[in-house]
């Protein structure tokens, strides 16, 4: 990811000097793997990851299981309930 910051700040919102700390007010990124968000609403921008990684999977898959797990025992159920009462 190549990124270039400009117009360092103090905390209080002020042109920052050399001797005081400062951050960095604009970010400029350009990158294959992220895509920028803009907001309109409030003006507010940020970066979404376009891939994903081992662990985001791992996580996806596992809830994905329990999810269907869960909806197969309430299917299961149901029907077993409604099996029961027709003997």
């Amino acid at each position: 990811m190549d990124c270039e910051f400009s117009t360092p700040v103090n905390f209080e919102g002020q042109p920052a000097t050399a001797d005081e700390q400062f951050q960095f007010q604009y970010a400029s990124c350009n990158s294959e793997i992220l895509t920028l968000i803009h907001n309109d609403t409030n003006e507010a921008e940020f970066y979404i990851q376009k891939t994903l990684t081992y662990g985001e999977l791992l996580l996806i898959i596992f809830i994905s299981i329990f999810f269907i797990f869960g909806v197969f025992k309430f299917v299961w159920n149901f029907i077993q309930q409604n099996w029961n009462y027709k003997l």
